[in-house]
């Protein structure tokens, strides 16, 4: 869970949709990944009844999870 410079959940969304981007980019640059699910949860900070999840950014292809392909894709990585 991380707790991000936000008042409500479209900024809470905006906020994780950029470090998602970040950790992918950061990912695919390495040699010889796997594909692992990418789980990653924000709330503004003072309000954890608003949490933003990767799922609510990055639509899983398959299941409740979103991968790293689902996210590389999402953000035109692959």
């Amino acid at each position: 869970m991380l707790t991000v410079t936000a008042t409500d959940r479209e900024g809470t969304a905006e906020v994780l949709s950029s470090i998602l981007e970040a950790v992918i980019r950061t990912y695919v640059d390495q040699p010889d990944v796997r594909t692992g699910f990418v789980r990653i949860s924000a709330s503004p900070e003072g309000d954890q009844t608003i949490s933003v999840n990767t799922a609510d950014i990055v639509k899983p292809s398959e299941g409740a999870n979103a991968t790293t392909d689902d996210v590389a894709s999402h953000f035109k990585l692959s």
